[in-house]
């Protein structure tokens, strides 16, 4: 009998933050430096407007959207929107955009306007380049978290402190719960809307997640001359005190490094202590209760690493060993990065059989390309069989059956279990 570990509930807390490569946006790939003798021309009115069209244009081509009309799984856009339409509403701002920095925030907009963390803007050598003061990168010495016990009305609050916040404000010292009600004269909502069309997210939840951290340190997507104070030496705050007390204050930036977190952001489990021997993996860290009757572990999730296999080959071993196989497992997944073996950790986590999900390809210049390079580099260093994720199985597939997709002009490749989790053949069916 295979050993899996058994869960009669699982509570997983989760929050979105998977980084991959999206369709070009003008300026895909970043530059390993920047060729000062290369100039960016933004060109006329109507190069700007034809640029507009090959972006909406290669949208449609790369077909990443369910939610396009025509698309073959056509389904409503999780967030209801007609992604199309959100992109068409920055068309006169990159026609517009008649310098390499207006251009720079009109794509960050149209892009994200998809709503997809998946997706950026970058440069490239010899293309769009932003001013050097652009690129400055300062930190506040603090930083903000997000109460969403009422999603109609999440709040900022005081989430974490340098050791040395004191010396760095000029107002009040603020503590760790302290609301935030405006950002350099903002309020909390106007500062929301005003980041929305710069942030890349996926979900509202996701937006406020990240804007907690970005809101107390300079980013290049962001207009200087809108969200920050001149010279970039301090950011002003107005802050709320747990019993009501409002007050004001002026907090110094630093520079990237320099600050020395007091640690109020860690990790703390009340009732449970970390597992030792059980913390050198990447891809979780292992706690059991304090109270020994309590039929639970707690599983601090970091993300879907390159361990997984071995760290839940390991974990069942030890529930085997401890004899709890059959205890409740909470999964704490609100820092959790994405990656692969999904499929592979949920095998060992219950022992029912599910199926697992299927992907294809859509044929067109820049999936051919993307497959050559990587049947090129496979070629030269041919992939080794592993559990969970197999690139084994995606060589076989992009060889054979995506190859002949390609020379036929076929609309769309084969499906196969995503992620090469079975060969071409499978069936999804994971026990």
């Amino acid at each position: 009998m295979k050993r899996t570990l058994a869960t009669t509930s699982m509570s997983v807390l989760a929050a979105l933050s998977v980084t991959l490569a999206g369709p070009a946006m003008g300026s895909a790939a970043a530059a390993e430096e920047s060729n000062e003798e290369l100039t960016f021309d933004p060109g006329t009115e109507e190069d700007r407007e034809a640029l507009f069209e090959f972006l909406m244009e290669s949208t449609r081509e790369w077909d990443a959207f369910a939610s396009l009309v025509d698309h073959p799984a056509y389904r409503e856009h999780p967030k209801g929107i007609d992604v199309f339409e959100k992109m068409e509403q920055y068309r006169d701002e990159l026609i517009a955009a008649d310098t390499a920095e207006k251009m720079w925030f009109a794509l960050h907009k149209i892009s994200n306007a998809r709503k997809d963390r998946h997706l950026r803007v970058r440069e490239i050598d010899g293309g769009l380049q932003i001013p050097d003061e652009q690129r400055i990168q300062k930190q506040a010495p603090l930083r903000f978290a997000v109460d969403y016990g009422d999603l109609d009305n999440r709040f900022f609050f005081v989430g974490e402190l340098t050791t040395d916040i004191e010396d760095h404000v000029d107002g009040p010292v603020p503590e760790i719960g302290d609301r935030l009600i405006t950002v350099n004269g903002r309020t909390t909502e106007q500062y929301v809307e005003a980041a929305r069309p710069y942030m890349r997210y996926s979900q509202e939840n996701h937006l406020w997640w990240w804007l907690g951290y970005e809101l107390t340190r300079t980013r290049d997507y962001f207009p200087h001359d809108k969200f920050y104070q001149e010279g970039l030496e301090s950011i002003h705050f107005e802050l709320e005190r747990p019993d009501g007390t409002r007050y004001e204050v002026d907090v110094a930036y630093l520079d990237r490094g320099e600050t020395d977190w007091a640690g109020h952001n860690d990790r703390e489990y009340p009732g449970f202590s970390r597992v030792e021997g059980m913390d050198e993996y990447e891809t979780y860290n292992l706690y059991r209760p304090d109270d020994e009757s309590l039929e639970v572990i707690l599983l601090d999730w970091y993300g879907f690493r390159r361990d997984l296999p071995d760290a839940m080959d390991r974990l069942v071993e030890y529930g085997e060993e401890e004899g709890i196989l059959d205890h409740h497992v909470i999964v704490d997944a609100t820092r959790s990065r994405g990656g692969s073996n999904g499929a592979y950790a949920l095998a060992r986590l219950q022992s029912k059989p599910f199926r697992t999900t299927f992907g294809n390809l859509m044929v067109s210049e820049a999936s051919r390309e993307w497959v050559q390079e990587r049947i090129e580099r496979w070629d030269r260093n041919p992939p080794s069989p592993r559990r969970g994720q197999c690139n084994t199985h995606i060589y076989e597939w992009f060889k054979e059956d995506v190859t002949k997709a390609f020379e036929n002009d076929r609309y769309y490749t084969s499906d196969v279990p995503f992620k090469g989790v079975q060969p071409k053949w499978g069936d999804g069916i994971i026990e």
